[in-house]
C-alpha cells in the first residue's frame, strides 16, 4: 500500500506533541518558518506529524539510528511492535512488517538527517533543528522550523511524495552481519538520545510482533456481554492441536486488525478504517478436515467472536439479511447470527457455502464481503461491514449437493486455504489430544491409511470412496474401543461401515482385504490368504 507523505504530515487526527503540548495541525507564530521554504507559499507554517517523531525520539528515547554513505537504517518501536527498516532515498525495505500511520515516516526522518542525504542546503539547516530541539534551545518554534523546514527542503521533491508501507522482505540477518562489520555505523546526532543496538538485549525489551510467542490476540476494549459470549475459550487449545494453517491464519487476522484497529484509534470509520485490510478467506477440504474447528481456534487465539452459519441448498436470503418471525403473537424483525457479526465484528463462519444456490449467495453476499460492505439489513436498510468483522467460507469437496462457487463471489475471497490430512504425528496427537491412548491411535491411523491406499490402488479403482473415510470416522472408532469394541470391529462399525453407505460390495471388500488383514492391536499382522 502506499500513503502520500503530505497525508501523513498534514491530514491525520490531530495529535498532542508531548514535547511542547501542542496539536499536530496548529497554526505556528507569524513569520516563523523555514528558511526553504518557497516565495509563493504564503501560507503560515503547521506543526505536523514529523513533531510526533521528535517525540519519540526525544522523549521515548527509542528510535534507532545507523547509516553507511548511501543508506540509512532505523529499529523503532511503536504501540507495542517493533519495525526496522532501511531507506535509501527512494526505497524504503522493511524487516517484515511495516507500520500503517505516520510512523511510516520515520526512515525518510532519518535519512534527512543523514550523511547520504546529498541535499546540502535542507540537510544543514534541518540539523541545526535538530540540535537546538537536543538543547531544548526555544522548542516550540524549533520544532515549528523543523517541521516546516522536513516538508519544504525534503519531501517536496518528486522521490518524496508517496510512503510505501509494504513489507519488501529485507533480511534481519543481513542487517546484524552489516552493523557487526561495520558497513552501517551509529549517526553521531543520535549518539546520546539512542540506545546502543544490542541485538539479543534490544530483542527483548522490543518485542517483534508475531515472534512466535503464540500471542495473536486483538486489542479491542469495545466487546459487548453478547460478543463476549461467543468468544471461543483459550480452554479449547489445550487439546486443540495446532497446524501452520491455523497460525497462517491466525498471524493473518492479527496483522490485517491491528492495522484496523490503528486507523480506528486515529479517529476513522467504517470504510475508511477498513480500507484494503478487509479479510475474507476460503477454507477448503474433504469432510472432516477440522474446517470449522480451525475458525473456532483462530477465534480462541485472537479474542473475537465467532458466528457459525449453516448454508444449504434452502438457504434464503433472509439468513444474510434478517429475518420476520411472529413473536409474541406479532410479526417482528429477528437479527440473525450473520447480520449481527456483520453490524458488531467477529469472525463470521459460512459452513458449507457452496452448498447454497449461487444467485441467492451472490445477490445477498456478493456487496457484503468485498466493497461497498453493505447488507441490506430487512431487504432495504443499508448496513455497513464492522471495520473488525471476518468472514470465513468453508466447503467441502466432493459431498452431495456441492456445487463450485459461483465464481464472482470466489473472487471476492482472497485466500484460498487447503485443508489436507495432516503428516502422521499430527494426525496421532489430534486423536491423542481427546484423551485417548496413544496405541490405539497409531492403530486406527494404520487402518485409515491402508483404507486409502487399498481403494487407491490401480486394481481397486474406487479413489472417489476415499471421500467417506474422513478423521471423525477415525474418533467414532476410538470410541467404540472405548466403550468395549475390540479394534476390528470398532473399524468395521465406523471406517469400513461409511463406505457400506455408498457401496456395500466395496465396503465387504475392504474388511476382507484390509482390516482382516491387519495386525491385532499389540500382535502381529494375520497373513492375506
Amino acid at each position: 500500500m502506499v500513503r502520500r507523505t503530505n497525508d501523513l504530515l498534514f491530514r491525520l487526527t490531530p495529535q498532542v506533541i508531548r514535547l511542547i503540548d501542542i496539536k499536530t495541525g496548529t497554526t505556528g507564530a507569524a513569520g516563523v518558518w523555514s528558511n526553504l521554504r518557497p516565495a509563493e507559499a504564503k501560507r503560515a507554517a503547521q506543526y505536523n506529524s514529523v513533531a510526533l517523531i521528535l517525540d519519540k525520539i526525544f522523549l521515548d528515547k527509542e528510535v534507532i539510528a545507523y547509516e553507511n554513505d548511501e543508506t540509512v537504517y532505523t529499529k523503532f518501536n511503536h504501540k507495542g511492535f517493533t519495525y526496522e527498516a532501511c531507506y535509501d532515498g527512494v526505497e524504503t525495505s522493511w524487516v517484515g512488517e511495516a507500520p500503517n500511520d505516520y510512523t511510516l515516516l520515520i526512515p525518510l526522518v532519518i535519512y534527512a538527517l543523514s550523511e547520504a542525504n546529498s541535499r546540502e542546503e535542507s540537510s544543514t539547516e534541518l540539523k541545526s533543528n535538530f540540535q537546538n530541539i537536543k538543547d531544548k534551545s526555544n522548542l516550540k518554534e524549533e520544532i515549528l522550523l523543523f517541521c516546516d523546514s522536513f516538508y519544504y527542503g525534503f519531501v517536496s521533491t518528486e522521490n518524496h511524495t508517496e510512503a510505501k508501507n509494504s513489507a519488501n522482505a529485507l533480511p534481519s540477518k543481513s542487517i546484524e552481519s552489516a552493523i557487526s562489520t561495520g558497513v552501517f555505523s551509529p549517526m553521531s546526532m543520535f549518539s546520546d538520545i539512542s540506545p546502543k543496538l544490542e541485538f539479543k538485549e534490544m530483542d527483548e525489551s522490543l518485542p517483534v510482533p508475531h515472534s512466535g510467542d503464540g500471542d495473536y490476540s486483538i486489542s479491542w476494549d469495545f466487546w459487548r456481554e453478547e460478543e463476549k459470549a461467543k468468544i471461543p475459550s483459550h480452554k479449547m487449545l489445550d487439546t486443540y492441536v495446532q497446524t501452520e494453517t491455523t497460525m497462517s491464519i491466525a498471524r493473518k487476522v492479527n496483522f490485517r486488525l491491528n492495522r484496523v484497529i490503528s486507523r480506528l484509534n486515529s479517529g476513522m470509520e467504517g470504510i475508511d478504517a477498513i480500507d484494503n485490510d478487509y479479510i475474507n478467506i476460503l477454507l477448503v477440504g474433504r469432510p472432516a478436515t477440522g474446517k470449522t474447528t480451525l475458525a473456532n481456534a483462530v477465534g480462541a487465539l485472537t479474542g473475537l467472536p465467532v458466528y457459525e452459519i449453516p448454508f444449504s441448498k434452502n438457504t434464503e436470503e433472509d439468513t444474510i439479511e434478517g429475518k420476520n418471525k411472529v413473536v409474541n403473537g406479532q410479526i417482528d424483525f429477528v437479527e440473525t447470527e450473520f447480520l449481527k457479526a456483520f453490524e458488531n465484528g467477529g469472525i463470521i463462519v459460512c459452513e458449507e457455502i457452496n452448498l447454497a444456490d449461487p444467485a441467492v449467495v451472490m445477490g445477498s453476499l456478493g456487496q457484503a464481503i468485498e466493497y461497498p460492505f453493505v447488507v441490506m439489513k430487512d431487504g432495504y436498510k443499508p448496513v455497513r461491514r464492522h471495520p473488525l468483522c471476518v468472514i470465513i467460507g468453508t466447503m467441502n469437496t466432493g459431498t452431495a449437493g456441492s456445487k463450485q462457487l459461483n465464481q464472482a463471489l470466489s473472487s471476492r475471497f482472497k485466500c484460498t486455504y487447503i485443508l489436507d490430512d495432516p503428516d502422521k504425528r499430527t494426525f496421532i496427537d489430534i486423536l491423542a489430544s481427546k484423551g485417548y491412548e496413544k496405541d490405539k491411535c497409531r492403530y486406527v491411523y494404520d487402518a485409515y491409511t491402508s483404507i486409502i491406499e487399498y481403494l487407491k490402488d490401480p486394481k481397486q479403482s474406487q479413489e472417489e470412496l476415499c471421500d467417506n473415510i474422513t478423521l471423525r470416522g477415525c474418533f467414532g472408532a476410538l470410541e467404540c474401543m472405548q466403550e468395549g469394541d475390540d479394534p476390528k470391529t470398532a473399524l468395521n462399525n465406523t471406517l469400513v461401515g461409511k463406505i457400506g453407505e455408498v457401496d456395500l460390495e466395496a465396503a465387504r471388500s475392504v474388511k476382507d482385504n484390509v482390516i482382516d488383514s491387519l495386525k491385532e492391536l499389540g500382535g502381529t499382522r494375520r497373513r492375506r490368504r
